[in-house]
């Protein structure tokens, strides 16, 4: 707890030098979540979270030029040991590049840490990620908006997940007077993995048989060391279409498709029992190949309330997932997901902006042609958040 608070400190102090020369904004949100299968398993356990988080941003020299911060707590009810941290610390900026208001790019850097308790602390990882990307006119109403990212991710006690990412994308999107939006998305990624493999073996002439010519057990070790290095390459292509059918109903629908350009099976290490929640970890989009489809509803109501609803299949070919401990290769799951959120905002608060109340309830059936990856999970969470 102590240095967890001399870090808010620091953070505070680091924010406070700037002020004279800045503007501060940011949020402060707690959540609350029921889950009723952390573990997606077939053998569901219910699981209670308290969330924690606080978002800084600061406007420096009076420019599009930003530096924030993010802290994130999660405290679970049932299972203390899976309480986590998640800390972010970034600068992001922005210029204006055309003629409309519109264009503009975007470049930034961050660096994000993740820090658990107990055995989970094999899961932690720090992370350094940078990025630019861009929004251009290409005709009327008509806009394309290119990007790249690229970041390295380290887990300490998981050294074969570490990792370089690289993500080069693009967006083509065009508005109609009809209230129709058409974008078509494409992304090319890649994810490289290098780490050192130790092998242990009996250090006798006769090492078929494990043992000496006196049959004593062995009781010397040889270890040797080996480079491994993979790299997973994955194309990503969607097509989104939106349509505003009255002032305050909107609807969308949307189909994605992930395609696996190389193949490494074996890439990953092995783990009987994991809990986080990252996708290297957890259900990593690298891991698959897969054809999505999904829809959703957006409803503007009165008292400045939004409803949406959101529907989505997945039929997904695993060939790279972690998850995977049997290491079966023809594994094939079928998602169904669907997700449905009300919040209200409320603004001119007496210390705030304005603050939102929100509810959100998941439900997700998965279906796999092995046993073991088959279930139901069952999630509500409720969130207050205040901005300033």
């Amino acid at each position: 707890m102590r240095k967890q608070i001399l870090l808010f400190l620091s953070i505070f102090i680091i924010f406070s030098s700037f002020q004279l020369r800045g503007q501060l904004s940011g949020d402060i949100v707690y959540t609350y979540f029921y889950d009723d299968n952390p573990l997606r398993s077939a053998s569901a356990e219910k699981e209670f979270v308290n969330s924690l988080k606080s978002d800084l941003n600061y406007r420096l020299f009076n420019r599009e030029l930003y530096l924030s911060y993010s802290g994130n707590y999660n405290i679970f009810q049932t299972t203390s040991d899976r309480n986590y941290q998640f800390h972010s610390l970034g600068m992001n900026s922005s210029f204006k590049v055309g003629e409309v208001e519109e264009e503009n790019l975007f470049t930034g850097l961050s660096y994000n840490l993740k820090k658990g308790v107990s055995d989970y602390k094999t899961y932690d990882f720090n992370q350094f990620t940078a990025f630019a990307n861009g929004r251009f006119s290409v005709g009327d109403a008509m806009f394309i908006q290119p990007g790249y990212t690229i970041s390295y991710k380290k887990f300490p006690s998981l050294s074969d997940l570490t990792h370089f990412e690289n993500l080069l994308s693009s967006q083509f999107s065009m508005f109609f007077e009809t209230g129709t939006g058409i974008f078509v998305e494409g992304a090319l990624g890649n994810k490289y993995y290098s780490y050192t493999e130790e092998t242990t073996t009996p250090l006798f002439d006769n090492i078929r048989h494990g043992r000496d010519p006196w049959n004593n057990p062995p009781s010397a070790f040889i270890t040797t060391k080996s480079q491994k290095a993979f790299n997973v390459v994955q194309f990503r292509a969607m097509l989104k279409i939106s349509q505003s059918i009255f002032e305050n109903t909107g609807v969308n629908g949307y189909y994605l498709s992930r395609l696996l350009l190389t193949s490494g099976k074996n890439m990953f290490q092995s783990s009987e029992f994991i809990y986080s929640g990252d996708d290297e970890l957890w259900d990593d989009p690298y891991g698959f190949s897969s054809n999505e489809y999904g829809a959703g509803l957006t409803q503007k109501l009165p008292f400045d309330i939004t409803l949406k609803l959101n529907v989505q299949y997945s039929n997904r070919h695993y060939t790279n997932n972690i998850s995977d401990t049997l290491n079966i290769t023809q594994r094939i799951d079928g998602r169904f997901e669907l997700w449905g959120g009300i919040s209200k905002t409320i603004n001119e608060l007496p210390l705030f902006s304005s603050m939102d109340l929100t509810l959100e309830y998941m439900f997700i059936n998965n279906t796999s042609n092995v046993k073991d990856f088959g279930y139901k999970n069952n999630m509500a969470m409720f969130g207050l958040q205040f901005s300033f």
